[in-house]
């Protein structure tokens, strides 16, 4: 009976240590599961990501990472940037750079790293690295076109002034109907400036344009009526060959008025004063 009693014991024992074992592979099992889908997940995002255990030692690099990694020219600059954060965080400082690449394209590149600190010692220290060029331009554009709008916006502004000013106790009746013409173009101008900046705002919000088919001598016309004030202004004389009217354009006629528009006003602006600037359409 002691026999039969110990054998059940060890039984008892065994089964025991089985079930623990089972339990320990299922938790080792789901930790593997979950760091991958982790792993898959850091391989999908943009930034490049980089994680250093406790000793500096470089455990996980992301594909958009991984580039930098025996890197020449500017990538070398930030493998070395990226060494020097990761050893500031594993001191326990949090520290971000931004660096200018010039080779082999020009690119802005912020790295931020941190340490990996639960309550208690740093157990490691994670970088993330992001391009940040494209965000960079168009902040630089925004920037220029502001100052662009500002000045734009100035000369129509200061010449209805200016007019309403001199059309204050004028009493004949030639002055008047010419400053009254003069008021006429500057809020034109300044309408269309307006009509710009809304254009803008639906781009930028992503709406869909228009298919419409429009025909292509009205869109040349509205835009030299655009363009007419600047080039009277230069003495410029437009010669506009007219398109034949089957032509026809599909698209949106306010975002096709404006291309066409600019490349008339950029010719008015940069033609000699006196000269002319000559518009034509043809099909292809």
């Amino acid at each position: 009976i002691g026999v039969l009693g110990a054998a059940g014991g060890v039984d008892a024992l065994l089964r025991q240590v089985e079930a623990t074992v089972n339990r320990a592979t299922a938790r080792l099992s789901g930790a593997e599961s979950t760091t991958g889908r982790l792993m898959a997940a850091l391989a999908h995002v943009p930034e490049g990501v980089v994680i250093a255990d406790e000793r500096g030692d470089i455990v996980y690099r992301n594909p958009q990472a991984a580039v930098f990694v025996g890197a020449r020219h500017g990538e070398a600059l930030a493998e070395r940037a990226l060494s020097e954060l990761l050893a500031a965080a594993l001191a326990g400082r949090t520290s971000e750079e931004s660096l200018e690449l010039f080779s082999p394209t020009r690119r802005t590149l912020t790295i931020r790293a941190q340490p990996l600190a639960e309550p208690g010692p740093v157990r490691g220290a994670v970088a993330i690295i992001e391009d940040v060029s494209e965000r960079r331009r168009l902040e630089a554009v925004r920037r220029d076109f502001v100052a662009n709008i500002s000045h734009e916006l100035k000369t129509p502004v200061g010449a209805l002034s200016l007019v309403a000013e001199t059309l204050e106790g004028e009493d004949d009746p030639a002055v008047v109907a010419r400053l009254s013409h003069r008021m006429r173009t500057e809020a034109e101008r300044l309408g269309r400036i307006i009509e710009d900046l809304l254009d803008l705002s639906r781009i930028e919000a992503e709406e869909s344009p228009s298919r419409d088919p429009v025909p292509a001598y009205l869109v040349l016309g509205q835009a030299i009526d655009r363009s007419r004030p600047g080039a009277d202004q230069r003495e410029i004389s437009l010669e506009v060959t007219e398109p034949p009217r089957h032509l026809v354009i599909r698209g949106d006629r306010r975002q096709l008025v404006a291309a066409l528009h600019n490349l008339v006003d950029n010719a008015v602006k940069y033609s000699e004063i006196g000269s002319a600037v000559q518009v034509s359409v043809s099909s292809d």
